[in-house]
Order: C-alpha cells, then structure tokens, then sequence
C-alpha cells in the first residue's frame, strides 16, 4: 500500500534563526519516504518550539487534525521525541492514530507501533526516557545559567536588542562580525553574510545601541515612552527578532540590568557583566526608579498635537484636553467636565513666549544642581536586604514566623521600597531644562523639542489655567483675550 505521509519536523531552539535544523530533518524524512515508498503529502514544520515546554505548536495540531480527517494515511518523524516528549501528548497522538490506522515510522528510532499493546508500551517507555532526559538537561541548563550570571556572563538565549550576536560585544565592527559568523558556521551550518551584509549589520547593532543610549537620557529628561516608540517605528528602527515596537516591550528592553553592564533576571541585580555598559549605571537605577514610579502621570489620551492637553488646568481645576476641531479646523482645548473651550493656537503662542523669556532671562540658574542620591541608594539596598532575609525566615520552618506576620512585615518593607525608588527617581532624573535652559539660543532649543519635553518643561516652570471668555471680538478686533490665560511662574524647587 501506498502511503499518503506527512513529515513532521521541530527543534526547540533555534539559535541563529536559520531554522537549519528543520532543513535536516525534512531531507532525512523524505529520504526515508522514498525507501519505503510512501507519497509525502504535506511538510509539518515548528521552529523553535519545545514539545517539553506545553506551549501550543500550530503544526502539529495541524498535523493532528489532518490526520483525523483522513488527508494522512502514515506520519514520518525524525525521531519519536521530536513529535512529543509528554506523556499526555503521546496519549493523544495514540489516540488519534489508533483511530484511524496510521503508521509512524522515523529516521533515528524506526517503525513505532501503536496498534498493538507492546507497541504503545515502547512508545510510552520511549517516551518516558524523552522525558527523563529533557527534565535532566533542564537541571544543567538552569545550573549552568546561574552560573553564568554569577560569573557575568552571557547566558545565551536570543539576540539581545543593541548587542551582536554572542550577546557581549557593542557597536562591533565588521571584523568581529565575520569571526562570530565564522564560528556559527562551524557550530550550526550557516552561511555566512557578505561583506557588505556585515557591514549594514554592524551599523544597525550600532544604531540599536544609540538608540537605547538617546531613549533613556531623553526619557530621564521629561520625554514618554511612548513618544520614543513612535520615533523608532517611523525610523523603521525594529526589535530584535524584527517586529514593531509597543510601549510594553520598549519599556521592558529598557529596564534590563544589561544595559547598565550587570546580569539579573526579574528586576533583581546579580553583578557586573563581562560586557560593557550602553547607559552607566546612575542613569539606569534612575530610570527605573522614574518608570516604576506608581505615581508617575500617565494620560493614554494626551494629545500628540496639544502641548496644553492634562497640563493646563480649567478654572475648575479639571484639567483641559484635546476638544476636538470645528469646521474651520482648528485645534481646541476643552475642559474635561465640559466648563469651557477654547482656540489651542493662540493660548500655546502665549505660553511659549512666557517659557521663552523665562529661559532667555534666567538660562542655566534655571537647571537645578546635582542631588546628592547616596543616602536614597544606600537606604533602598537596605530595605531590600531586609525584605530578603523576612523571606528566608518565613521559608524556614525553625524560625516560627507565621503567615499573617509575614504579610504584614512584606508589605510595610514593600510599600518603603516602592515610595524610595520613587523619591530616588523623582531626585535623579536629568532635568528637563538641561540643554534647552543652557543652550545657546535657549528660545529656539525648546522650540525644537518634542511634545513631551516641552510639556515637561512648561510643568517645571509653570502652571497654566484657563478662564472662561465673554462671547464676541475684543477691542482690536481680536476673539483671544491674554486675561483669561492666568500663567503662574513657579519658584524652582517646588
């Protein structure tokens, strides 16, 4: 009988991306189709995805439901593993071809049959040692990533975003580049780029680096994350793997130890790092202290357009936000419980001209001097260190500590460490004035400034509270009234 046969193939992690290991596997499969004369119908590839790991593999729930639909008569593998290393995969997969009558045969462990009860045993035996043995190399995989961090290490994984691919050197050069492609060849079979593919590689791992170097002195300095993610997008500035950027995964990259030169895992420093750092490390605690403030202002519909929008504030005290455009097209702020609205253009020309001779006037006695944030440092790894030896005394079975006095305990040493890094953020970082207030043309610099920097730097200096305006032109034939924008200079400190 002629077999209607579907080849499926996976490895669990595919290094380089090439998905070279599949290519491997596919022509030992269709070799061996070809000695037992089978038809293969149909290729069932999952790259990069472990049977071990419970995640869901699109391809061979296809290759299930083909099989069930009766489009397969037979199923070739490279090896039993490759298609499941859990014993309640292997049930199911018995159970579906049980069903209908199809064979498997593979490349590495021949003909596995499921239609007696000696067979199903080998299988589940073979499957048991796959699973033994998966659960073994987890162990030393863990031990050996601990190690690592200990040491400084890279512990492997894909391409960190800014760094090449041995995930330790910045900015390479073509050089390095060709020796790490070298070695990959030899490792895992691929080929290796041009020297021009190398040379534009080498330029976007630098512009990587630049990039998160710039978003977190510009974020530290008053800009949002979110405005970050939109420069990158339009600059066609991608993840590492090659997708947009979201504000999740921006946010994420940017709070990696690494960046600082230090390995971790979850927000919790290890050590110094055999590679160099892209930001120091003054500047990394400081944006994570910034972005994990809880009383950090986020606003999901301030405008990109409105400088003004959840800054000014209507008489009310609510604030103003974007109101929309009539049908002559013009912005307008609008009161958030519907007190007022105004024309954007002519209330933001006064307010710039304002911040403009506040910088013109005062210039760098507006930057605030450099605090002193050794105290705050010193107070946060304290609290941490206590927080961890509660911890340990609750996991200790001799020490008495109950449940209720560990709650308690956390959450007061959790509540002083989230309200230091908070003040550690607020006190480190970079002030918004600085390069705008001491610029040489201060006017122009904050004229050029992004949205968020500007709006940061109008916080800073000001408050801004709009008044209602009596309907009709002013005298000189004007609708703006200068009175109705009441503009509070603030003493810097404040």
């Amino acid at each position: 009988m002629t077999h209607r046969a579907g080849i499926y193939c996976r490895i669990s992690r595919d290094r380089i991306g090439a998905g070279l290991g599949i290519e491997r596997q596919e022509r030992d499969c269709r070799e061996l189709a070809d000695r037992l004369g089978w038809v293969t119908i149909d290729t069932y590839a999952d790259n990069d995805l472990s049977a071990y790991s419970g995640k869901r593999r699109p391809r061979y729930e296809r290759l299930l439901a083909d099989i069930e639909a009766g489009y397969l008569t037979a199923v070739i593998a490279w090896h039993a593993d490759r298609l499941h290393r859990s014993p309640v995969e292997l049930e199911r997969y018995i159970a579906v071809c049980d069903r209908v009558g199809v064979p498997t045969q593979t490349v590495r462990a021949g003909h596995l049959d499921l239609s007696t009860a000696n067979g199903r045993m080998n299988a589940r035996i073979t499957g048991a040692v796959a699973r033994h043995e998966s659960e073994q190399k987890g162990e030393r995989v863990r031990r050996q990533k601990q190690q690592a961090q200990a040491q400084g290490r890279w512990i492997g994984g894909r391409r960190p975003f800014g760094f090449a691919i041995d995930g330790v050197t910045l900015r390479p050069t073509v050089e390095q580049l060709q020796a790490m492609h070298d070695r990959a060849a030899a490792l895992y079979g691929d080929t290796v780029p041009t020297v021009d593919q190398l040379g534009k590689l080498a330029d976007r791992l630098t512009a990587e680096a630049d990039a998160i170097a710039d978003a977190s002195r510009r974020i530290l300095a008053g800009e949002s994350v979110r405005s970050v993610v939109s420069e990158w997008n339009r600059a066609g500035l991608t993840t590492a793997t090659g997708a947009p950027w979201d504000g999740s995964k921006a946010r994420q990259m940017l709070l990696r130890p690494r960046n600082a030169g230090l390995t971790g895992n979850r927000g919790r420093v290890l050590g110094p790092a055999v590679w160099d750092p892209i930001v120091d490390r003054d500047s990394w605690e400081a944006l994570v202290a910034l972005l994990g403030d809880p009383s950090r202002r986020t606003h999901r519909g301030t405008s990109l357009k409105l400088v003004g929008s959840f800054l000014y504030r209507c008489e009310c005290g609510e604030p103003v936000r974007s109101g929309g455009q009539r049908e002559d097209g013009k912005p307008r702020y609008a009161c958030a419980v519907g007190h007022l609205r105004r024309l954007a253009e002519p209330v933001d020309d006064l307010v710039f001209k304002v911040v403009e001779r506040l910088l013109v006037r005062d210039n760098v006695e507006l930057i605030a001097p450099a605090a002193d944030l050794a105290p705050l440092r010193d107070r946060l790894a304290t609290l941490r260190v206590r927080s961890e030896e509660i911890a340990a005394l609750f996991g200790d079975p001799d020490s008495g500590m109950t449940g209720t006095q560990f709650r308690v305990a956390n959450e007061r040493l959790q509540r002083e460490i989230r309200t230091t890094e908070a003040e550690l953020g607020r006190r480190s970082a970079s002030s918004a004035l600085a390069g705008i207030a001491d610029a040489p043309n201060p006017s122009l610099a904050f004229r050029s400034a992004s949205i968020d920097r500007q709006r940061t730097v109008i916080d800073l200096l000001m408050t801004v509270t709009l008044t209602r305006i009596e309907r009709g032109r002013r005298p000189g034939g004007s609708y703006f009234d200068p009175a109705t924008v009441e503009i509070v200079p603030k003493k810097q400190g404040e």
